[in-house]
């Protein structure tokens, strides 16, 4: 098995690697929880107090 063919195969890994990831993060069932995901820093910590 030469070089040339261990990083083409390589590159062929990474790239459906990446094209399943990003399948996966524009998925409809995750929607919702991207969305909760996001909204975390705009939530009052219930345990702080003001004043």
């Amino acid at each position: 098995m030469s070089i040339a063919l261990i990083q083409t195969l390589w590159t062929l890994v990474i790239a459906a690697l990446f094209v399943a990831i990003v399948i996966w993060a524009y998925s409809g069932k995750r929607k919702k929880h991207f969305e909760d995901a996001g909204n975390i820093p705009l939530q009052e910590d219930p345990d702080e107090r003001h004043g």
